[in-house]
């Protein structure tokens, strides 16, 4: 662990019983030297919720506003297609008025794949509503559209890597977050309808509370490309997210 990520103690002045306003430093840490000892139930919650908040990427009012990063072009290695689709993703979101969240390792390919692709709706960083590992696996997902804090979809594109990849993630997202209340979407070319219906109908994905198969639903590259030529800016304006759902297809075992 680098020493950036860790929590200092000095932090946690009157907050601690072990750590009381005045108590000099060295009379504290000594606690954590050696071997472990327990703490009391009030100060293991109050040092979880620290740790917590670091993770959560929770930063005081006064902290300077994060600036949307574009990495160098050297570390892009990402398929046309795939680019060129999280962009009309991005393009769908923010004409219906959605903050949108891309990976960092994206953003360069993605404004290739659409030179005049608004900027002003991307987020530099998460809402912090994803907790923990939670936000470690929400960070790669490849767009997510937001009203607010509120997330209102999520979409995987698969384009050469194995549809399994982008399913496992979203699987562990439900795992992770099982109250989760947006749509959650694979996004891929129709030739892998099939492999998308057998990889989120496999047995492995509906042990979880809320099964794959009722949270992901499969959506064509062609279905995207409809959607943004037969809408006009107006129109996608005066639409919910939501409405994508109708071009989407759920797949079960009685099909």
């Amino acid at each position: 662990m680098d020493e950036s990520d860790a929590l200092p103690v000095a932090e946690l002045e009157g907050q601690l019983s072990i750590y009381p306003t005045g108590r000099p430093i060295p009379f504290v840490t000594q606690r954590f030297q050696g071997s472990p000892q327990r703490l009391s139930g009030e100060d293991r919650e109050v040092i979880y919720r620290a740790i917590l908040s670091r993770e959560d990427g929770v930063r005081s009012r006064n902290a300077t506003a994060p600036v949307l990063e574009f990495p160098d072009p050297s570390e892009q290695v990402i398929p046309r297609v795939h680019s060129e689709i999280q962009a009309a993703l991005v393009d769908l979101g923010t004409k219906m008025d959605c903050n949108i969240w891309i990976p960092r390792s994206d953003r360069i390919a993605v404004a290739k794949a659409s030179p005049d692709m608004p900027t002003a709706g991307l987020l530099a960083t998460l809402p912090q509503i994803f907790g923990g590992h939670a936000e470690d696996t929400v960070r790669n997902i490849d767009v997510i559209w937001f009203k607010g804090p509120l997330g209102v979809a999520a979409f995987e594109v698969e384009n050469t890597t194995a549809t399994y990849s982008g399913l496992l993630r979203m699987a562990d997202l439900l795992s992770l977050v099982p109250n989760i209340a947006f749509p959650l979407y694979i996004v891929a070319d129709e030739s892998r309808r099939g492999d998308v219906r057998r990889e989120i109908l496999r047995p492995a994905f509906q042990n979880s509370r809320v099964p794959l198969e009722r949270a992901c639903a499969f959506l064509s590259y062609r279905a995207i490309r409809d959607i943004r030529s037969r809408y006009s800016d107006a129109q996608l304006r005066r639409l919910e997210p939501r409405f994508i759902d109708i071009e989407a297809e759920y797949f079960s075992r009685t099909d």
